[in-house]
């Protein structure tokens, strides 16, 4: 009966956090629809640029990585809301070291018991481009 019940809330666990890991195409679809744009003119010839480069590639990034796992743009999860992040952490070279570091070698105690794994294979400009992604959320 124990090993049934076991087998059932380890089922249950994964199914949710399966869900959970669900990515929301739209937010990518609305930010390349709101991509602000910045038109130099060379001879003649209009080069538009997009301001949000960074930002495309930091979300590219944490869709290739777990972090949708236990976090969600604007919902708590198991981890705190990106939204949550970008608002305690402001953006300056400080919270970037900081953020990276706990991204990188994991943390826990600041948003509460359950610890952030860590994430070795990540590179510190690869995790910069991911808060510069974070810090675009609202």
């Amino acid at each position: 009966m124990k090993n049934k019940l076991s087998l059932y809330i380890s089922f249950l666990v994964l199914t949710l956090f399966l869900f959970s890991c669900s990515n929301d195409e739209k937010n990518i679809e609305e930010t390349n629809q709101n991509t602000l744009l910045t038109d130099s003119i060379h001879d003649e010839t209009i080069t538009i640029q997009k301001a949000d480069t960074i930002q495309i590639g930091g979300a590219q990034l944490m869709r290739s990585s777990d972090c949708y796992t236990c976090h969600a743009d604007k919902q708590d999860l198991v981890g705190p809301s990106f939204l949550k992040i970008s608002l305690k952490y402001s953006k300056n070279t400080e919270n970037v070291e900081l953020l990276s570091t706990k991204i990188i070698k994991g943390g826990q105690g600041v948003w509460g018991k359950v610890p952030m794994q860590a994430h070795p294979a990540l590179s510190r400009k690869d995790v910069a481009e991911m808060l510069n992604y974070i810090w675009t959320i609202n």
